[in-house]
């Protein structure tokens, strides 16, 4: 789980599983499936076994570039398109998960969620029209785990510095700041009023370029979408 979420954020989850009966085995891999007519156990590469009815297989995916490479266009990491979804060839543009867009730091990022491709769709149409529109995301993503949820927004991998707030009912946010003290990423797990609530507010400071301090970022008594409506005047 650490590759897409905050290793704060994920002990959390992990504790959370454990308490409603779940047992995590890291560190070892299934090397064969056991069975007759089904499935009954795994052995794992340790020579131990678990026993199962069932398994799940998660073999992640890679972005589809057969017809790209044909049309001979770039690819690097997906379909290489530039910050208006232009790929290498000036009257094809790629939009979704299997294309790799430009940063404004001109590195590329792939961003594999729905909300992406829904926003890259719509863009690429009106570039193709001739809008001429960067694509500037915010990245979302959310996970509700039994009666709690997670979000994410932001690049919180970006972040050097990590600043907790510990909500009232029990709920966590992260602000995830560089080295200037900028937010580049906010991730929260607990009720979805408490989480919803401070990724939206998360989201806002970075969108309008606002550095609450530190301290603020860490008192849950202090409103910060009030504190970021004065700051904006």
């Amino acid at each position: 789980m650490t590759r897409a979420v905050p290793p704060e954020l994920a002990e959390l989850i992990r504790l959370l599983h454990e308490t409603r009966g779940v047992r995590f085995i890291l560190g070892r891999q299934a090397v064969a499936l056991l069975g007759s007519q089904r499935i009954e156990a795994l052995r794992m590469d340790d020579g131990s076994t678990l026993a199962c009815t069932a398994a799940l297989i998660s073999i992640g995916v890679t972005p589809r570039t057969d017809l790209a490479l044909a049309a001979g266009l770039e690819i690097e990491n997906g379909i290489a398109v530039d910050c208006f979804l232009k790929t290498s060839d000036p009257f094809i543009y790629a939009a979704g998960d299997a294309c790799a867009f430009k940063n404004g730091d001109g590195s590329r990022l792939r961003l594999e969620c729905w909300k992406n491709a829904e926003d890259q769709g719509a863009l690429a149409a009106r570039n193709m029209m001739g809008a001429n529109e960067p694509y500037t995301p915010m990245p979302w993503m959310w996970s509700d785990q039994y009666d709690r949820t997670m979000q994410i927004a932001g690049h919180p991998e970006l972040g050097e510095q990590h600043v907790a707030r510990h909500c009232p009912d029990g709920s966590l946010l992260v602000y995830h700041l560089d080295a200037n003290d900028a937010i580049v990423g906010v991730s929260g797990f607990g009720s979805l009023r408490e989480i919803a609530r401070g990724v939206r507010t998360g989201q806002m400071l970075m969108q309008r370029g606002i550095h609450p301090a530190k301290e603020a970022l860490q008192n849950p008594k202090i409103d910060l979408k009030a504190a970021a409506k004065v700051a904006a005047g």
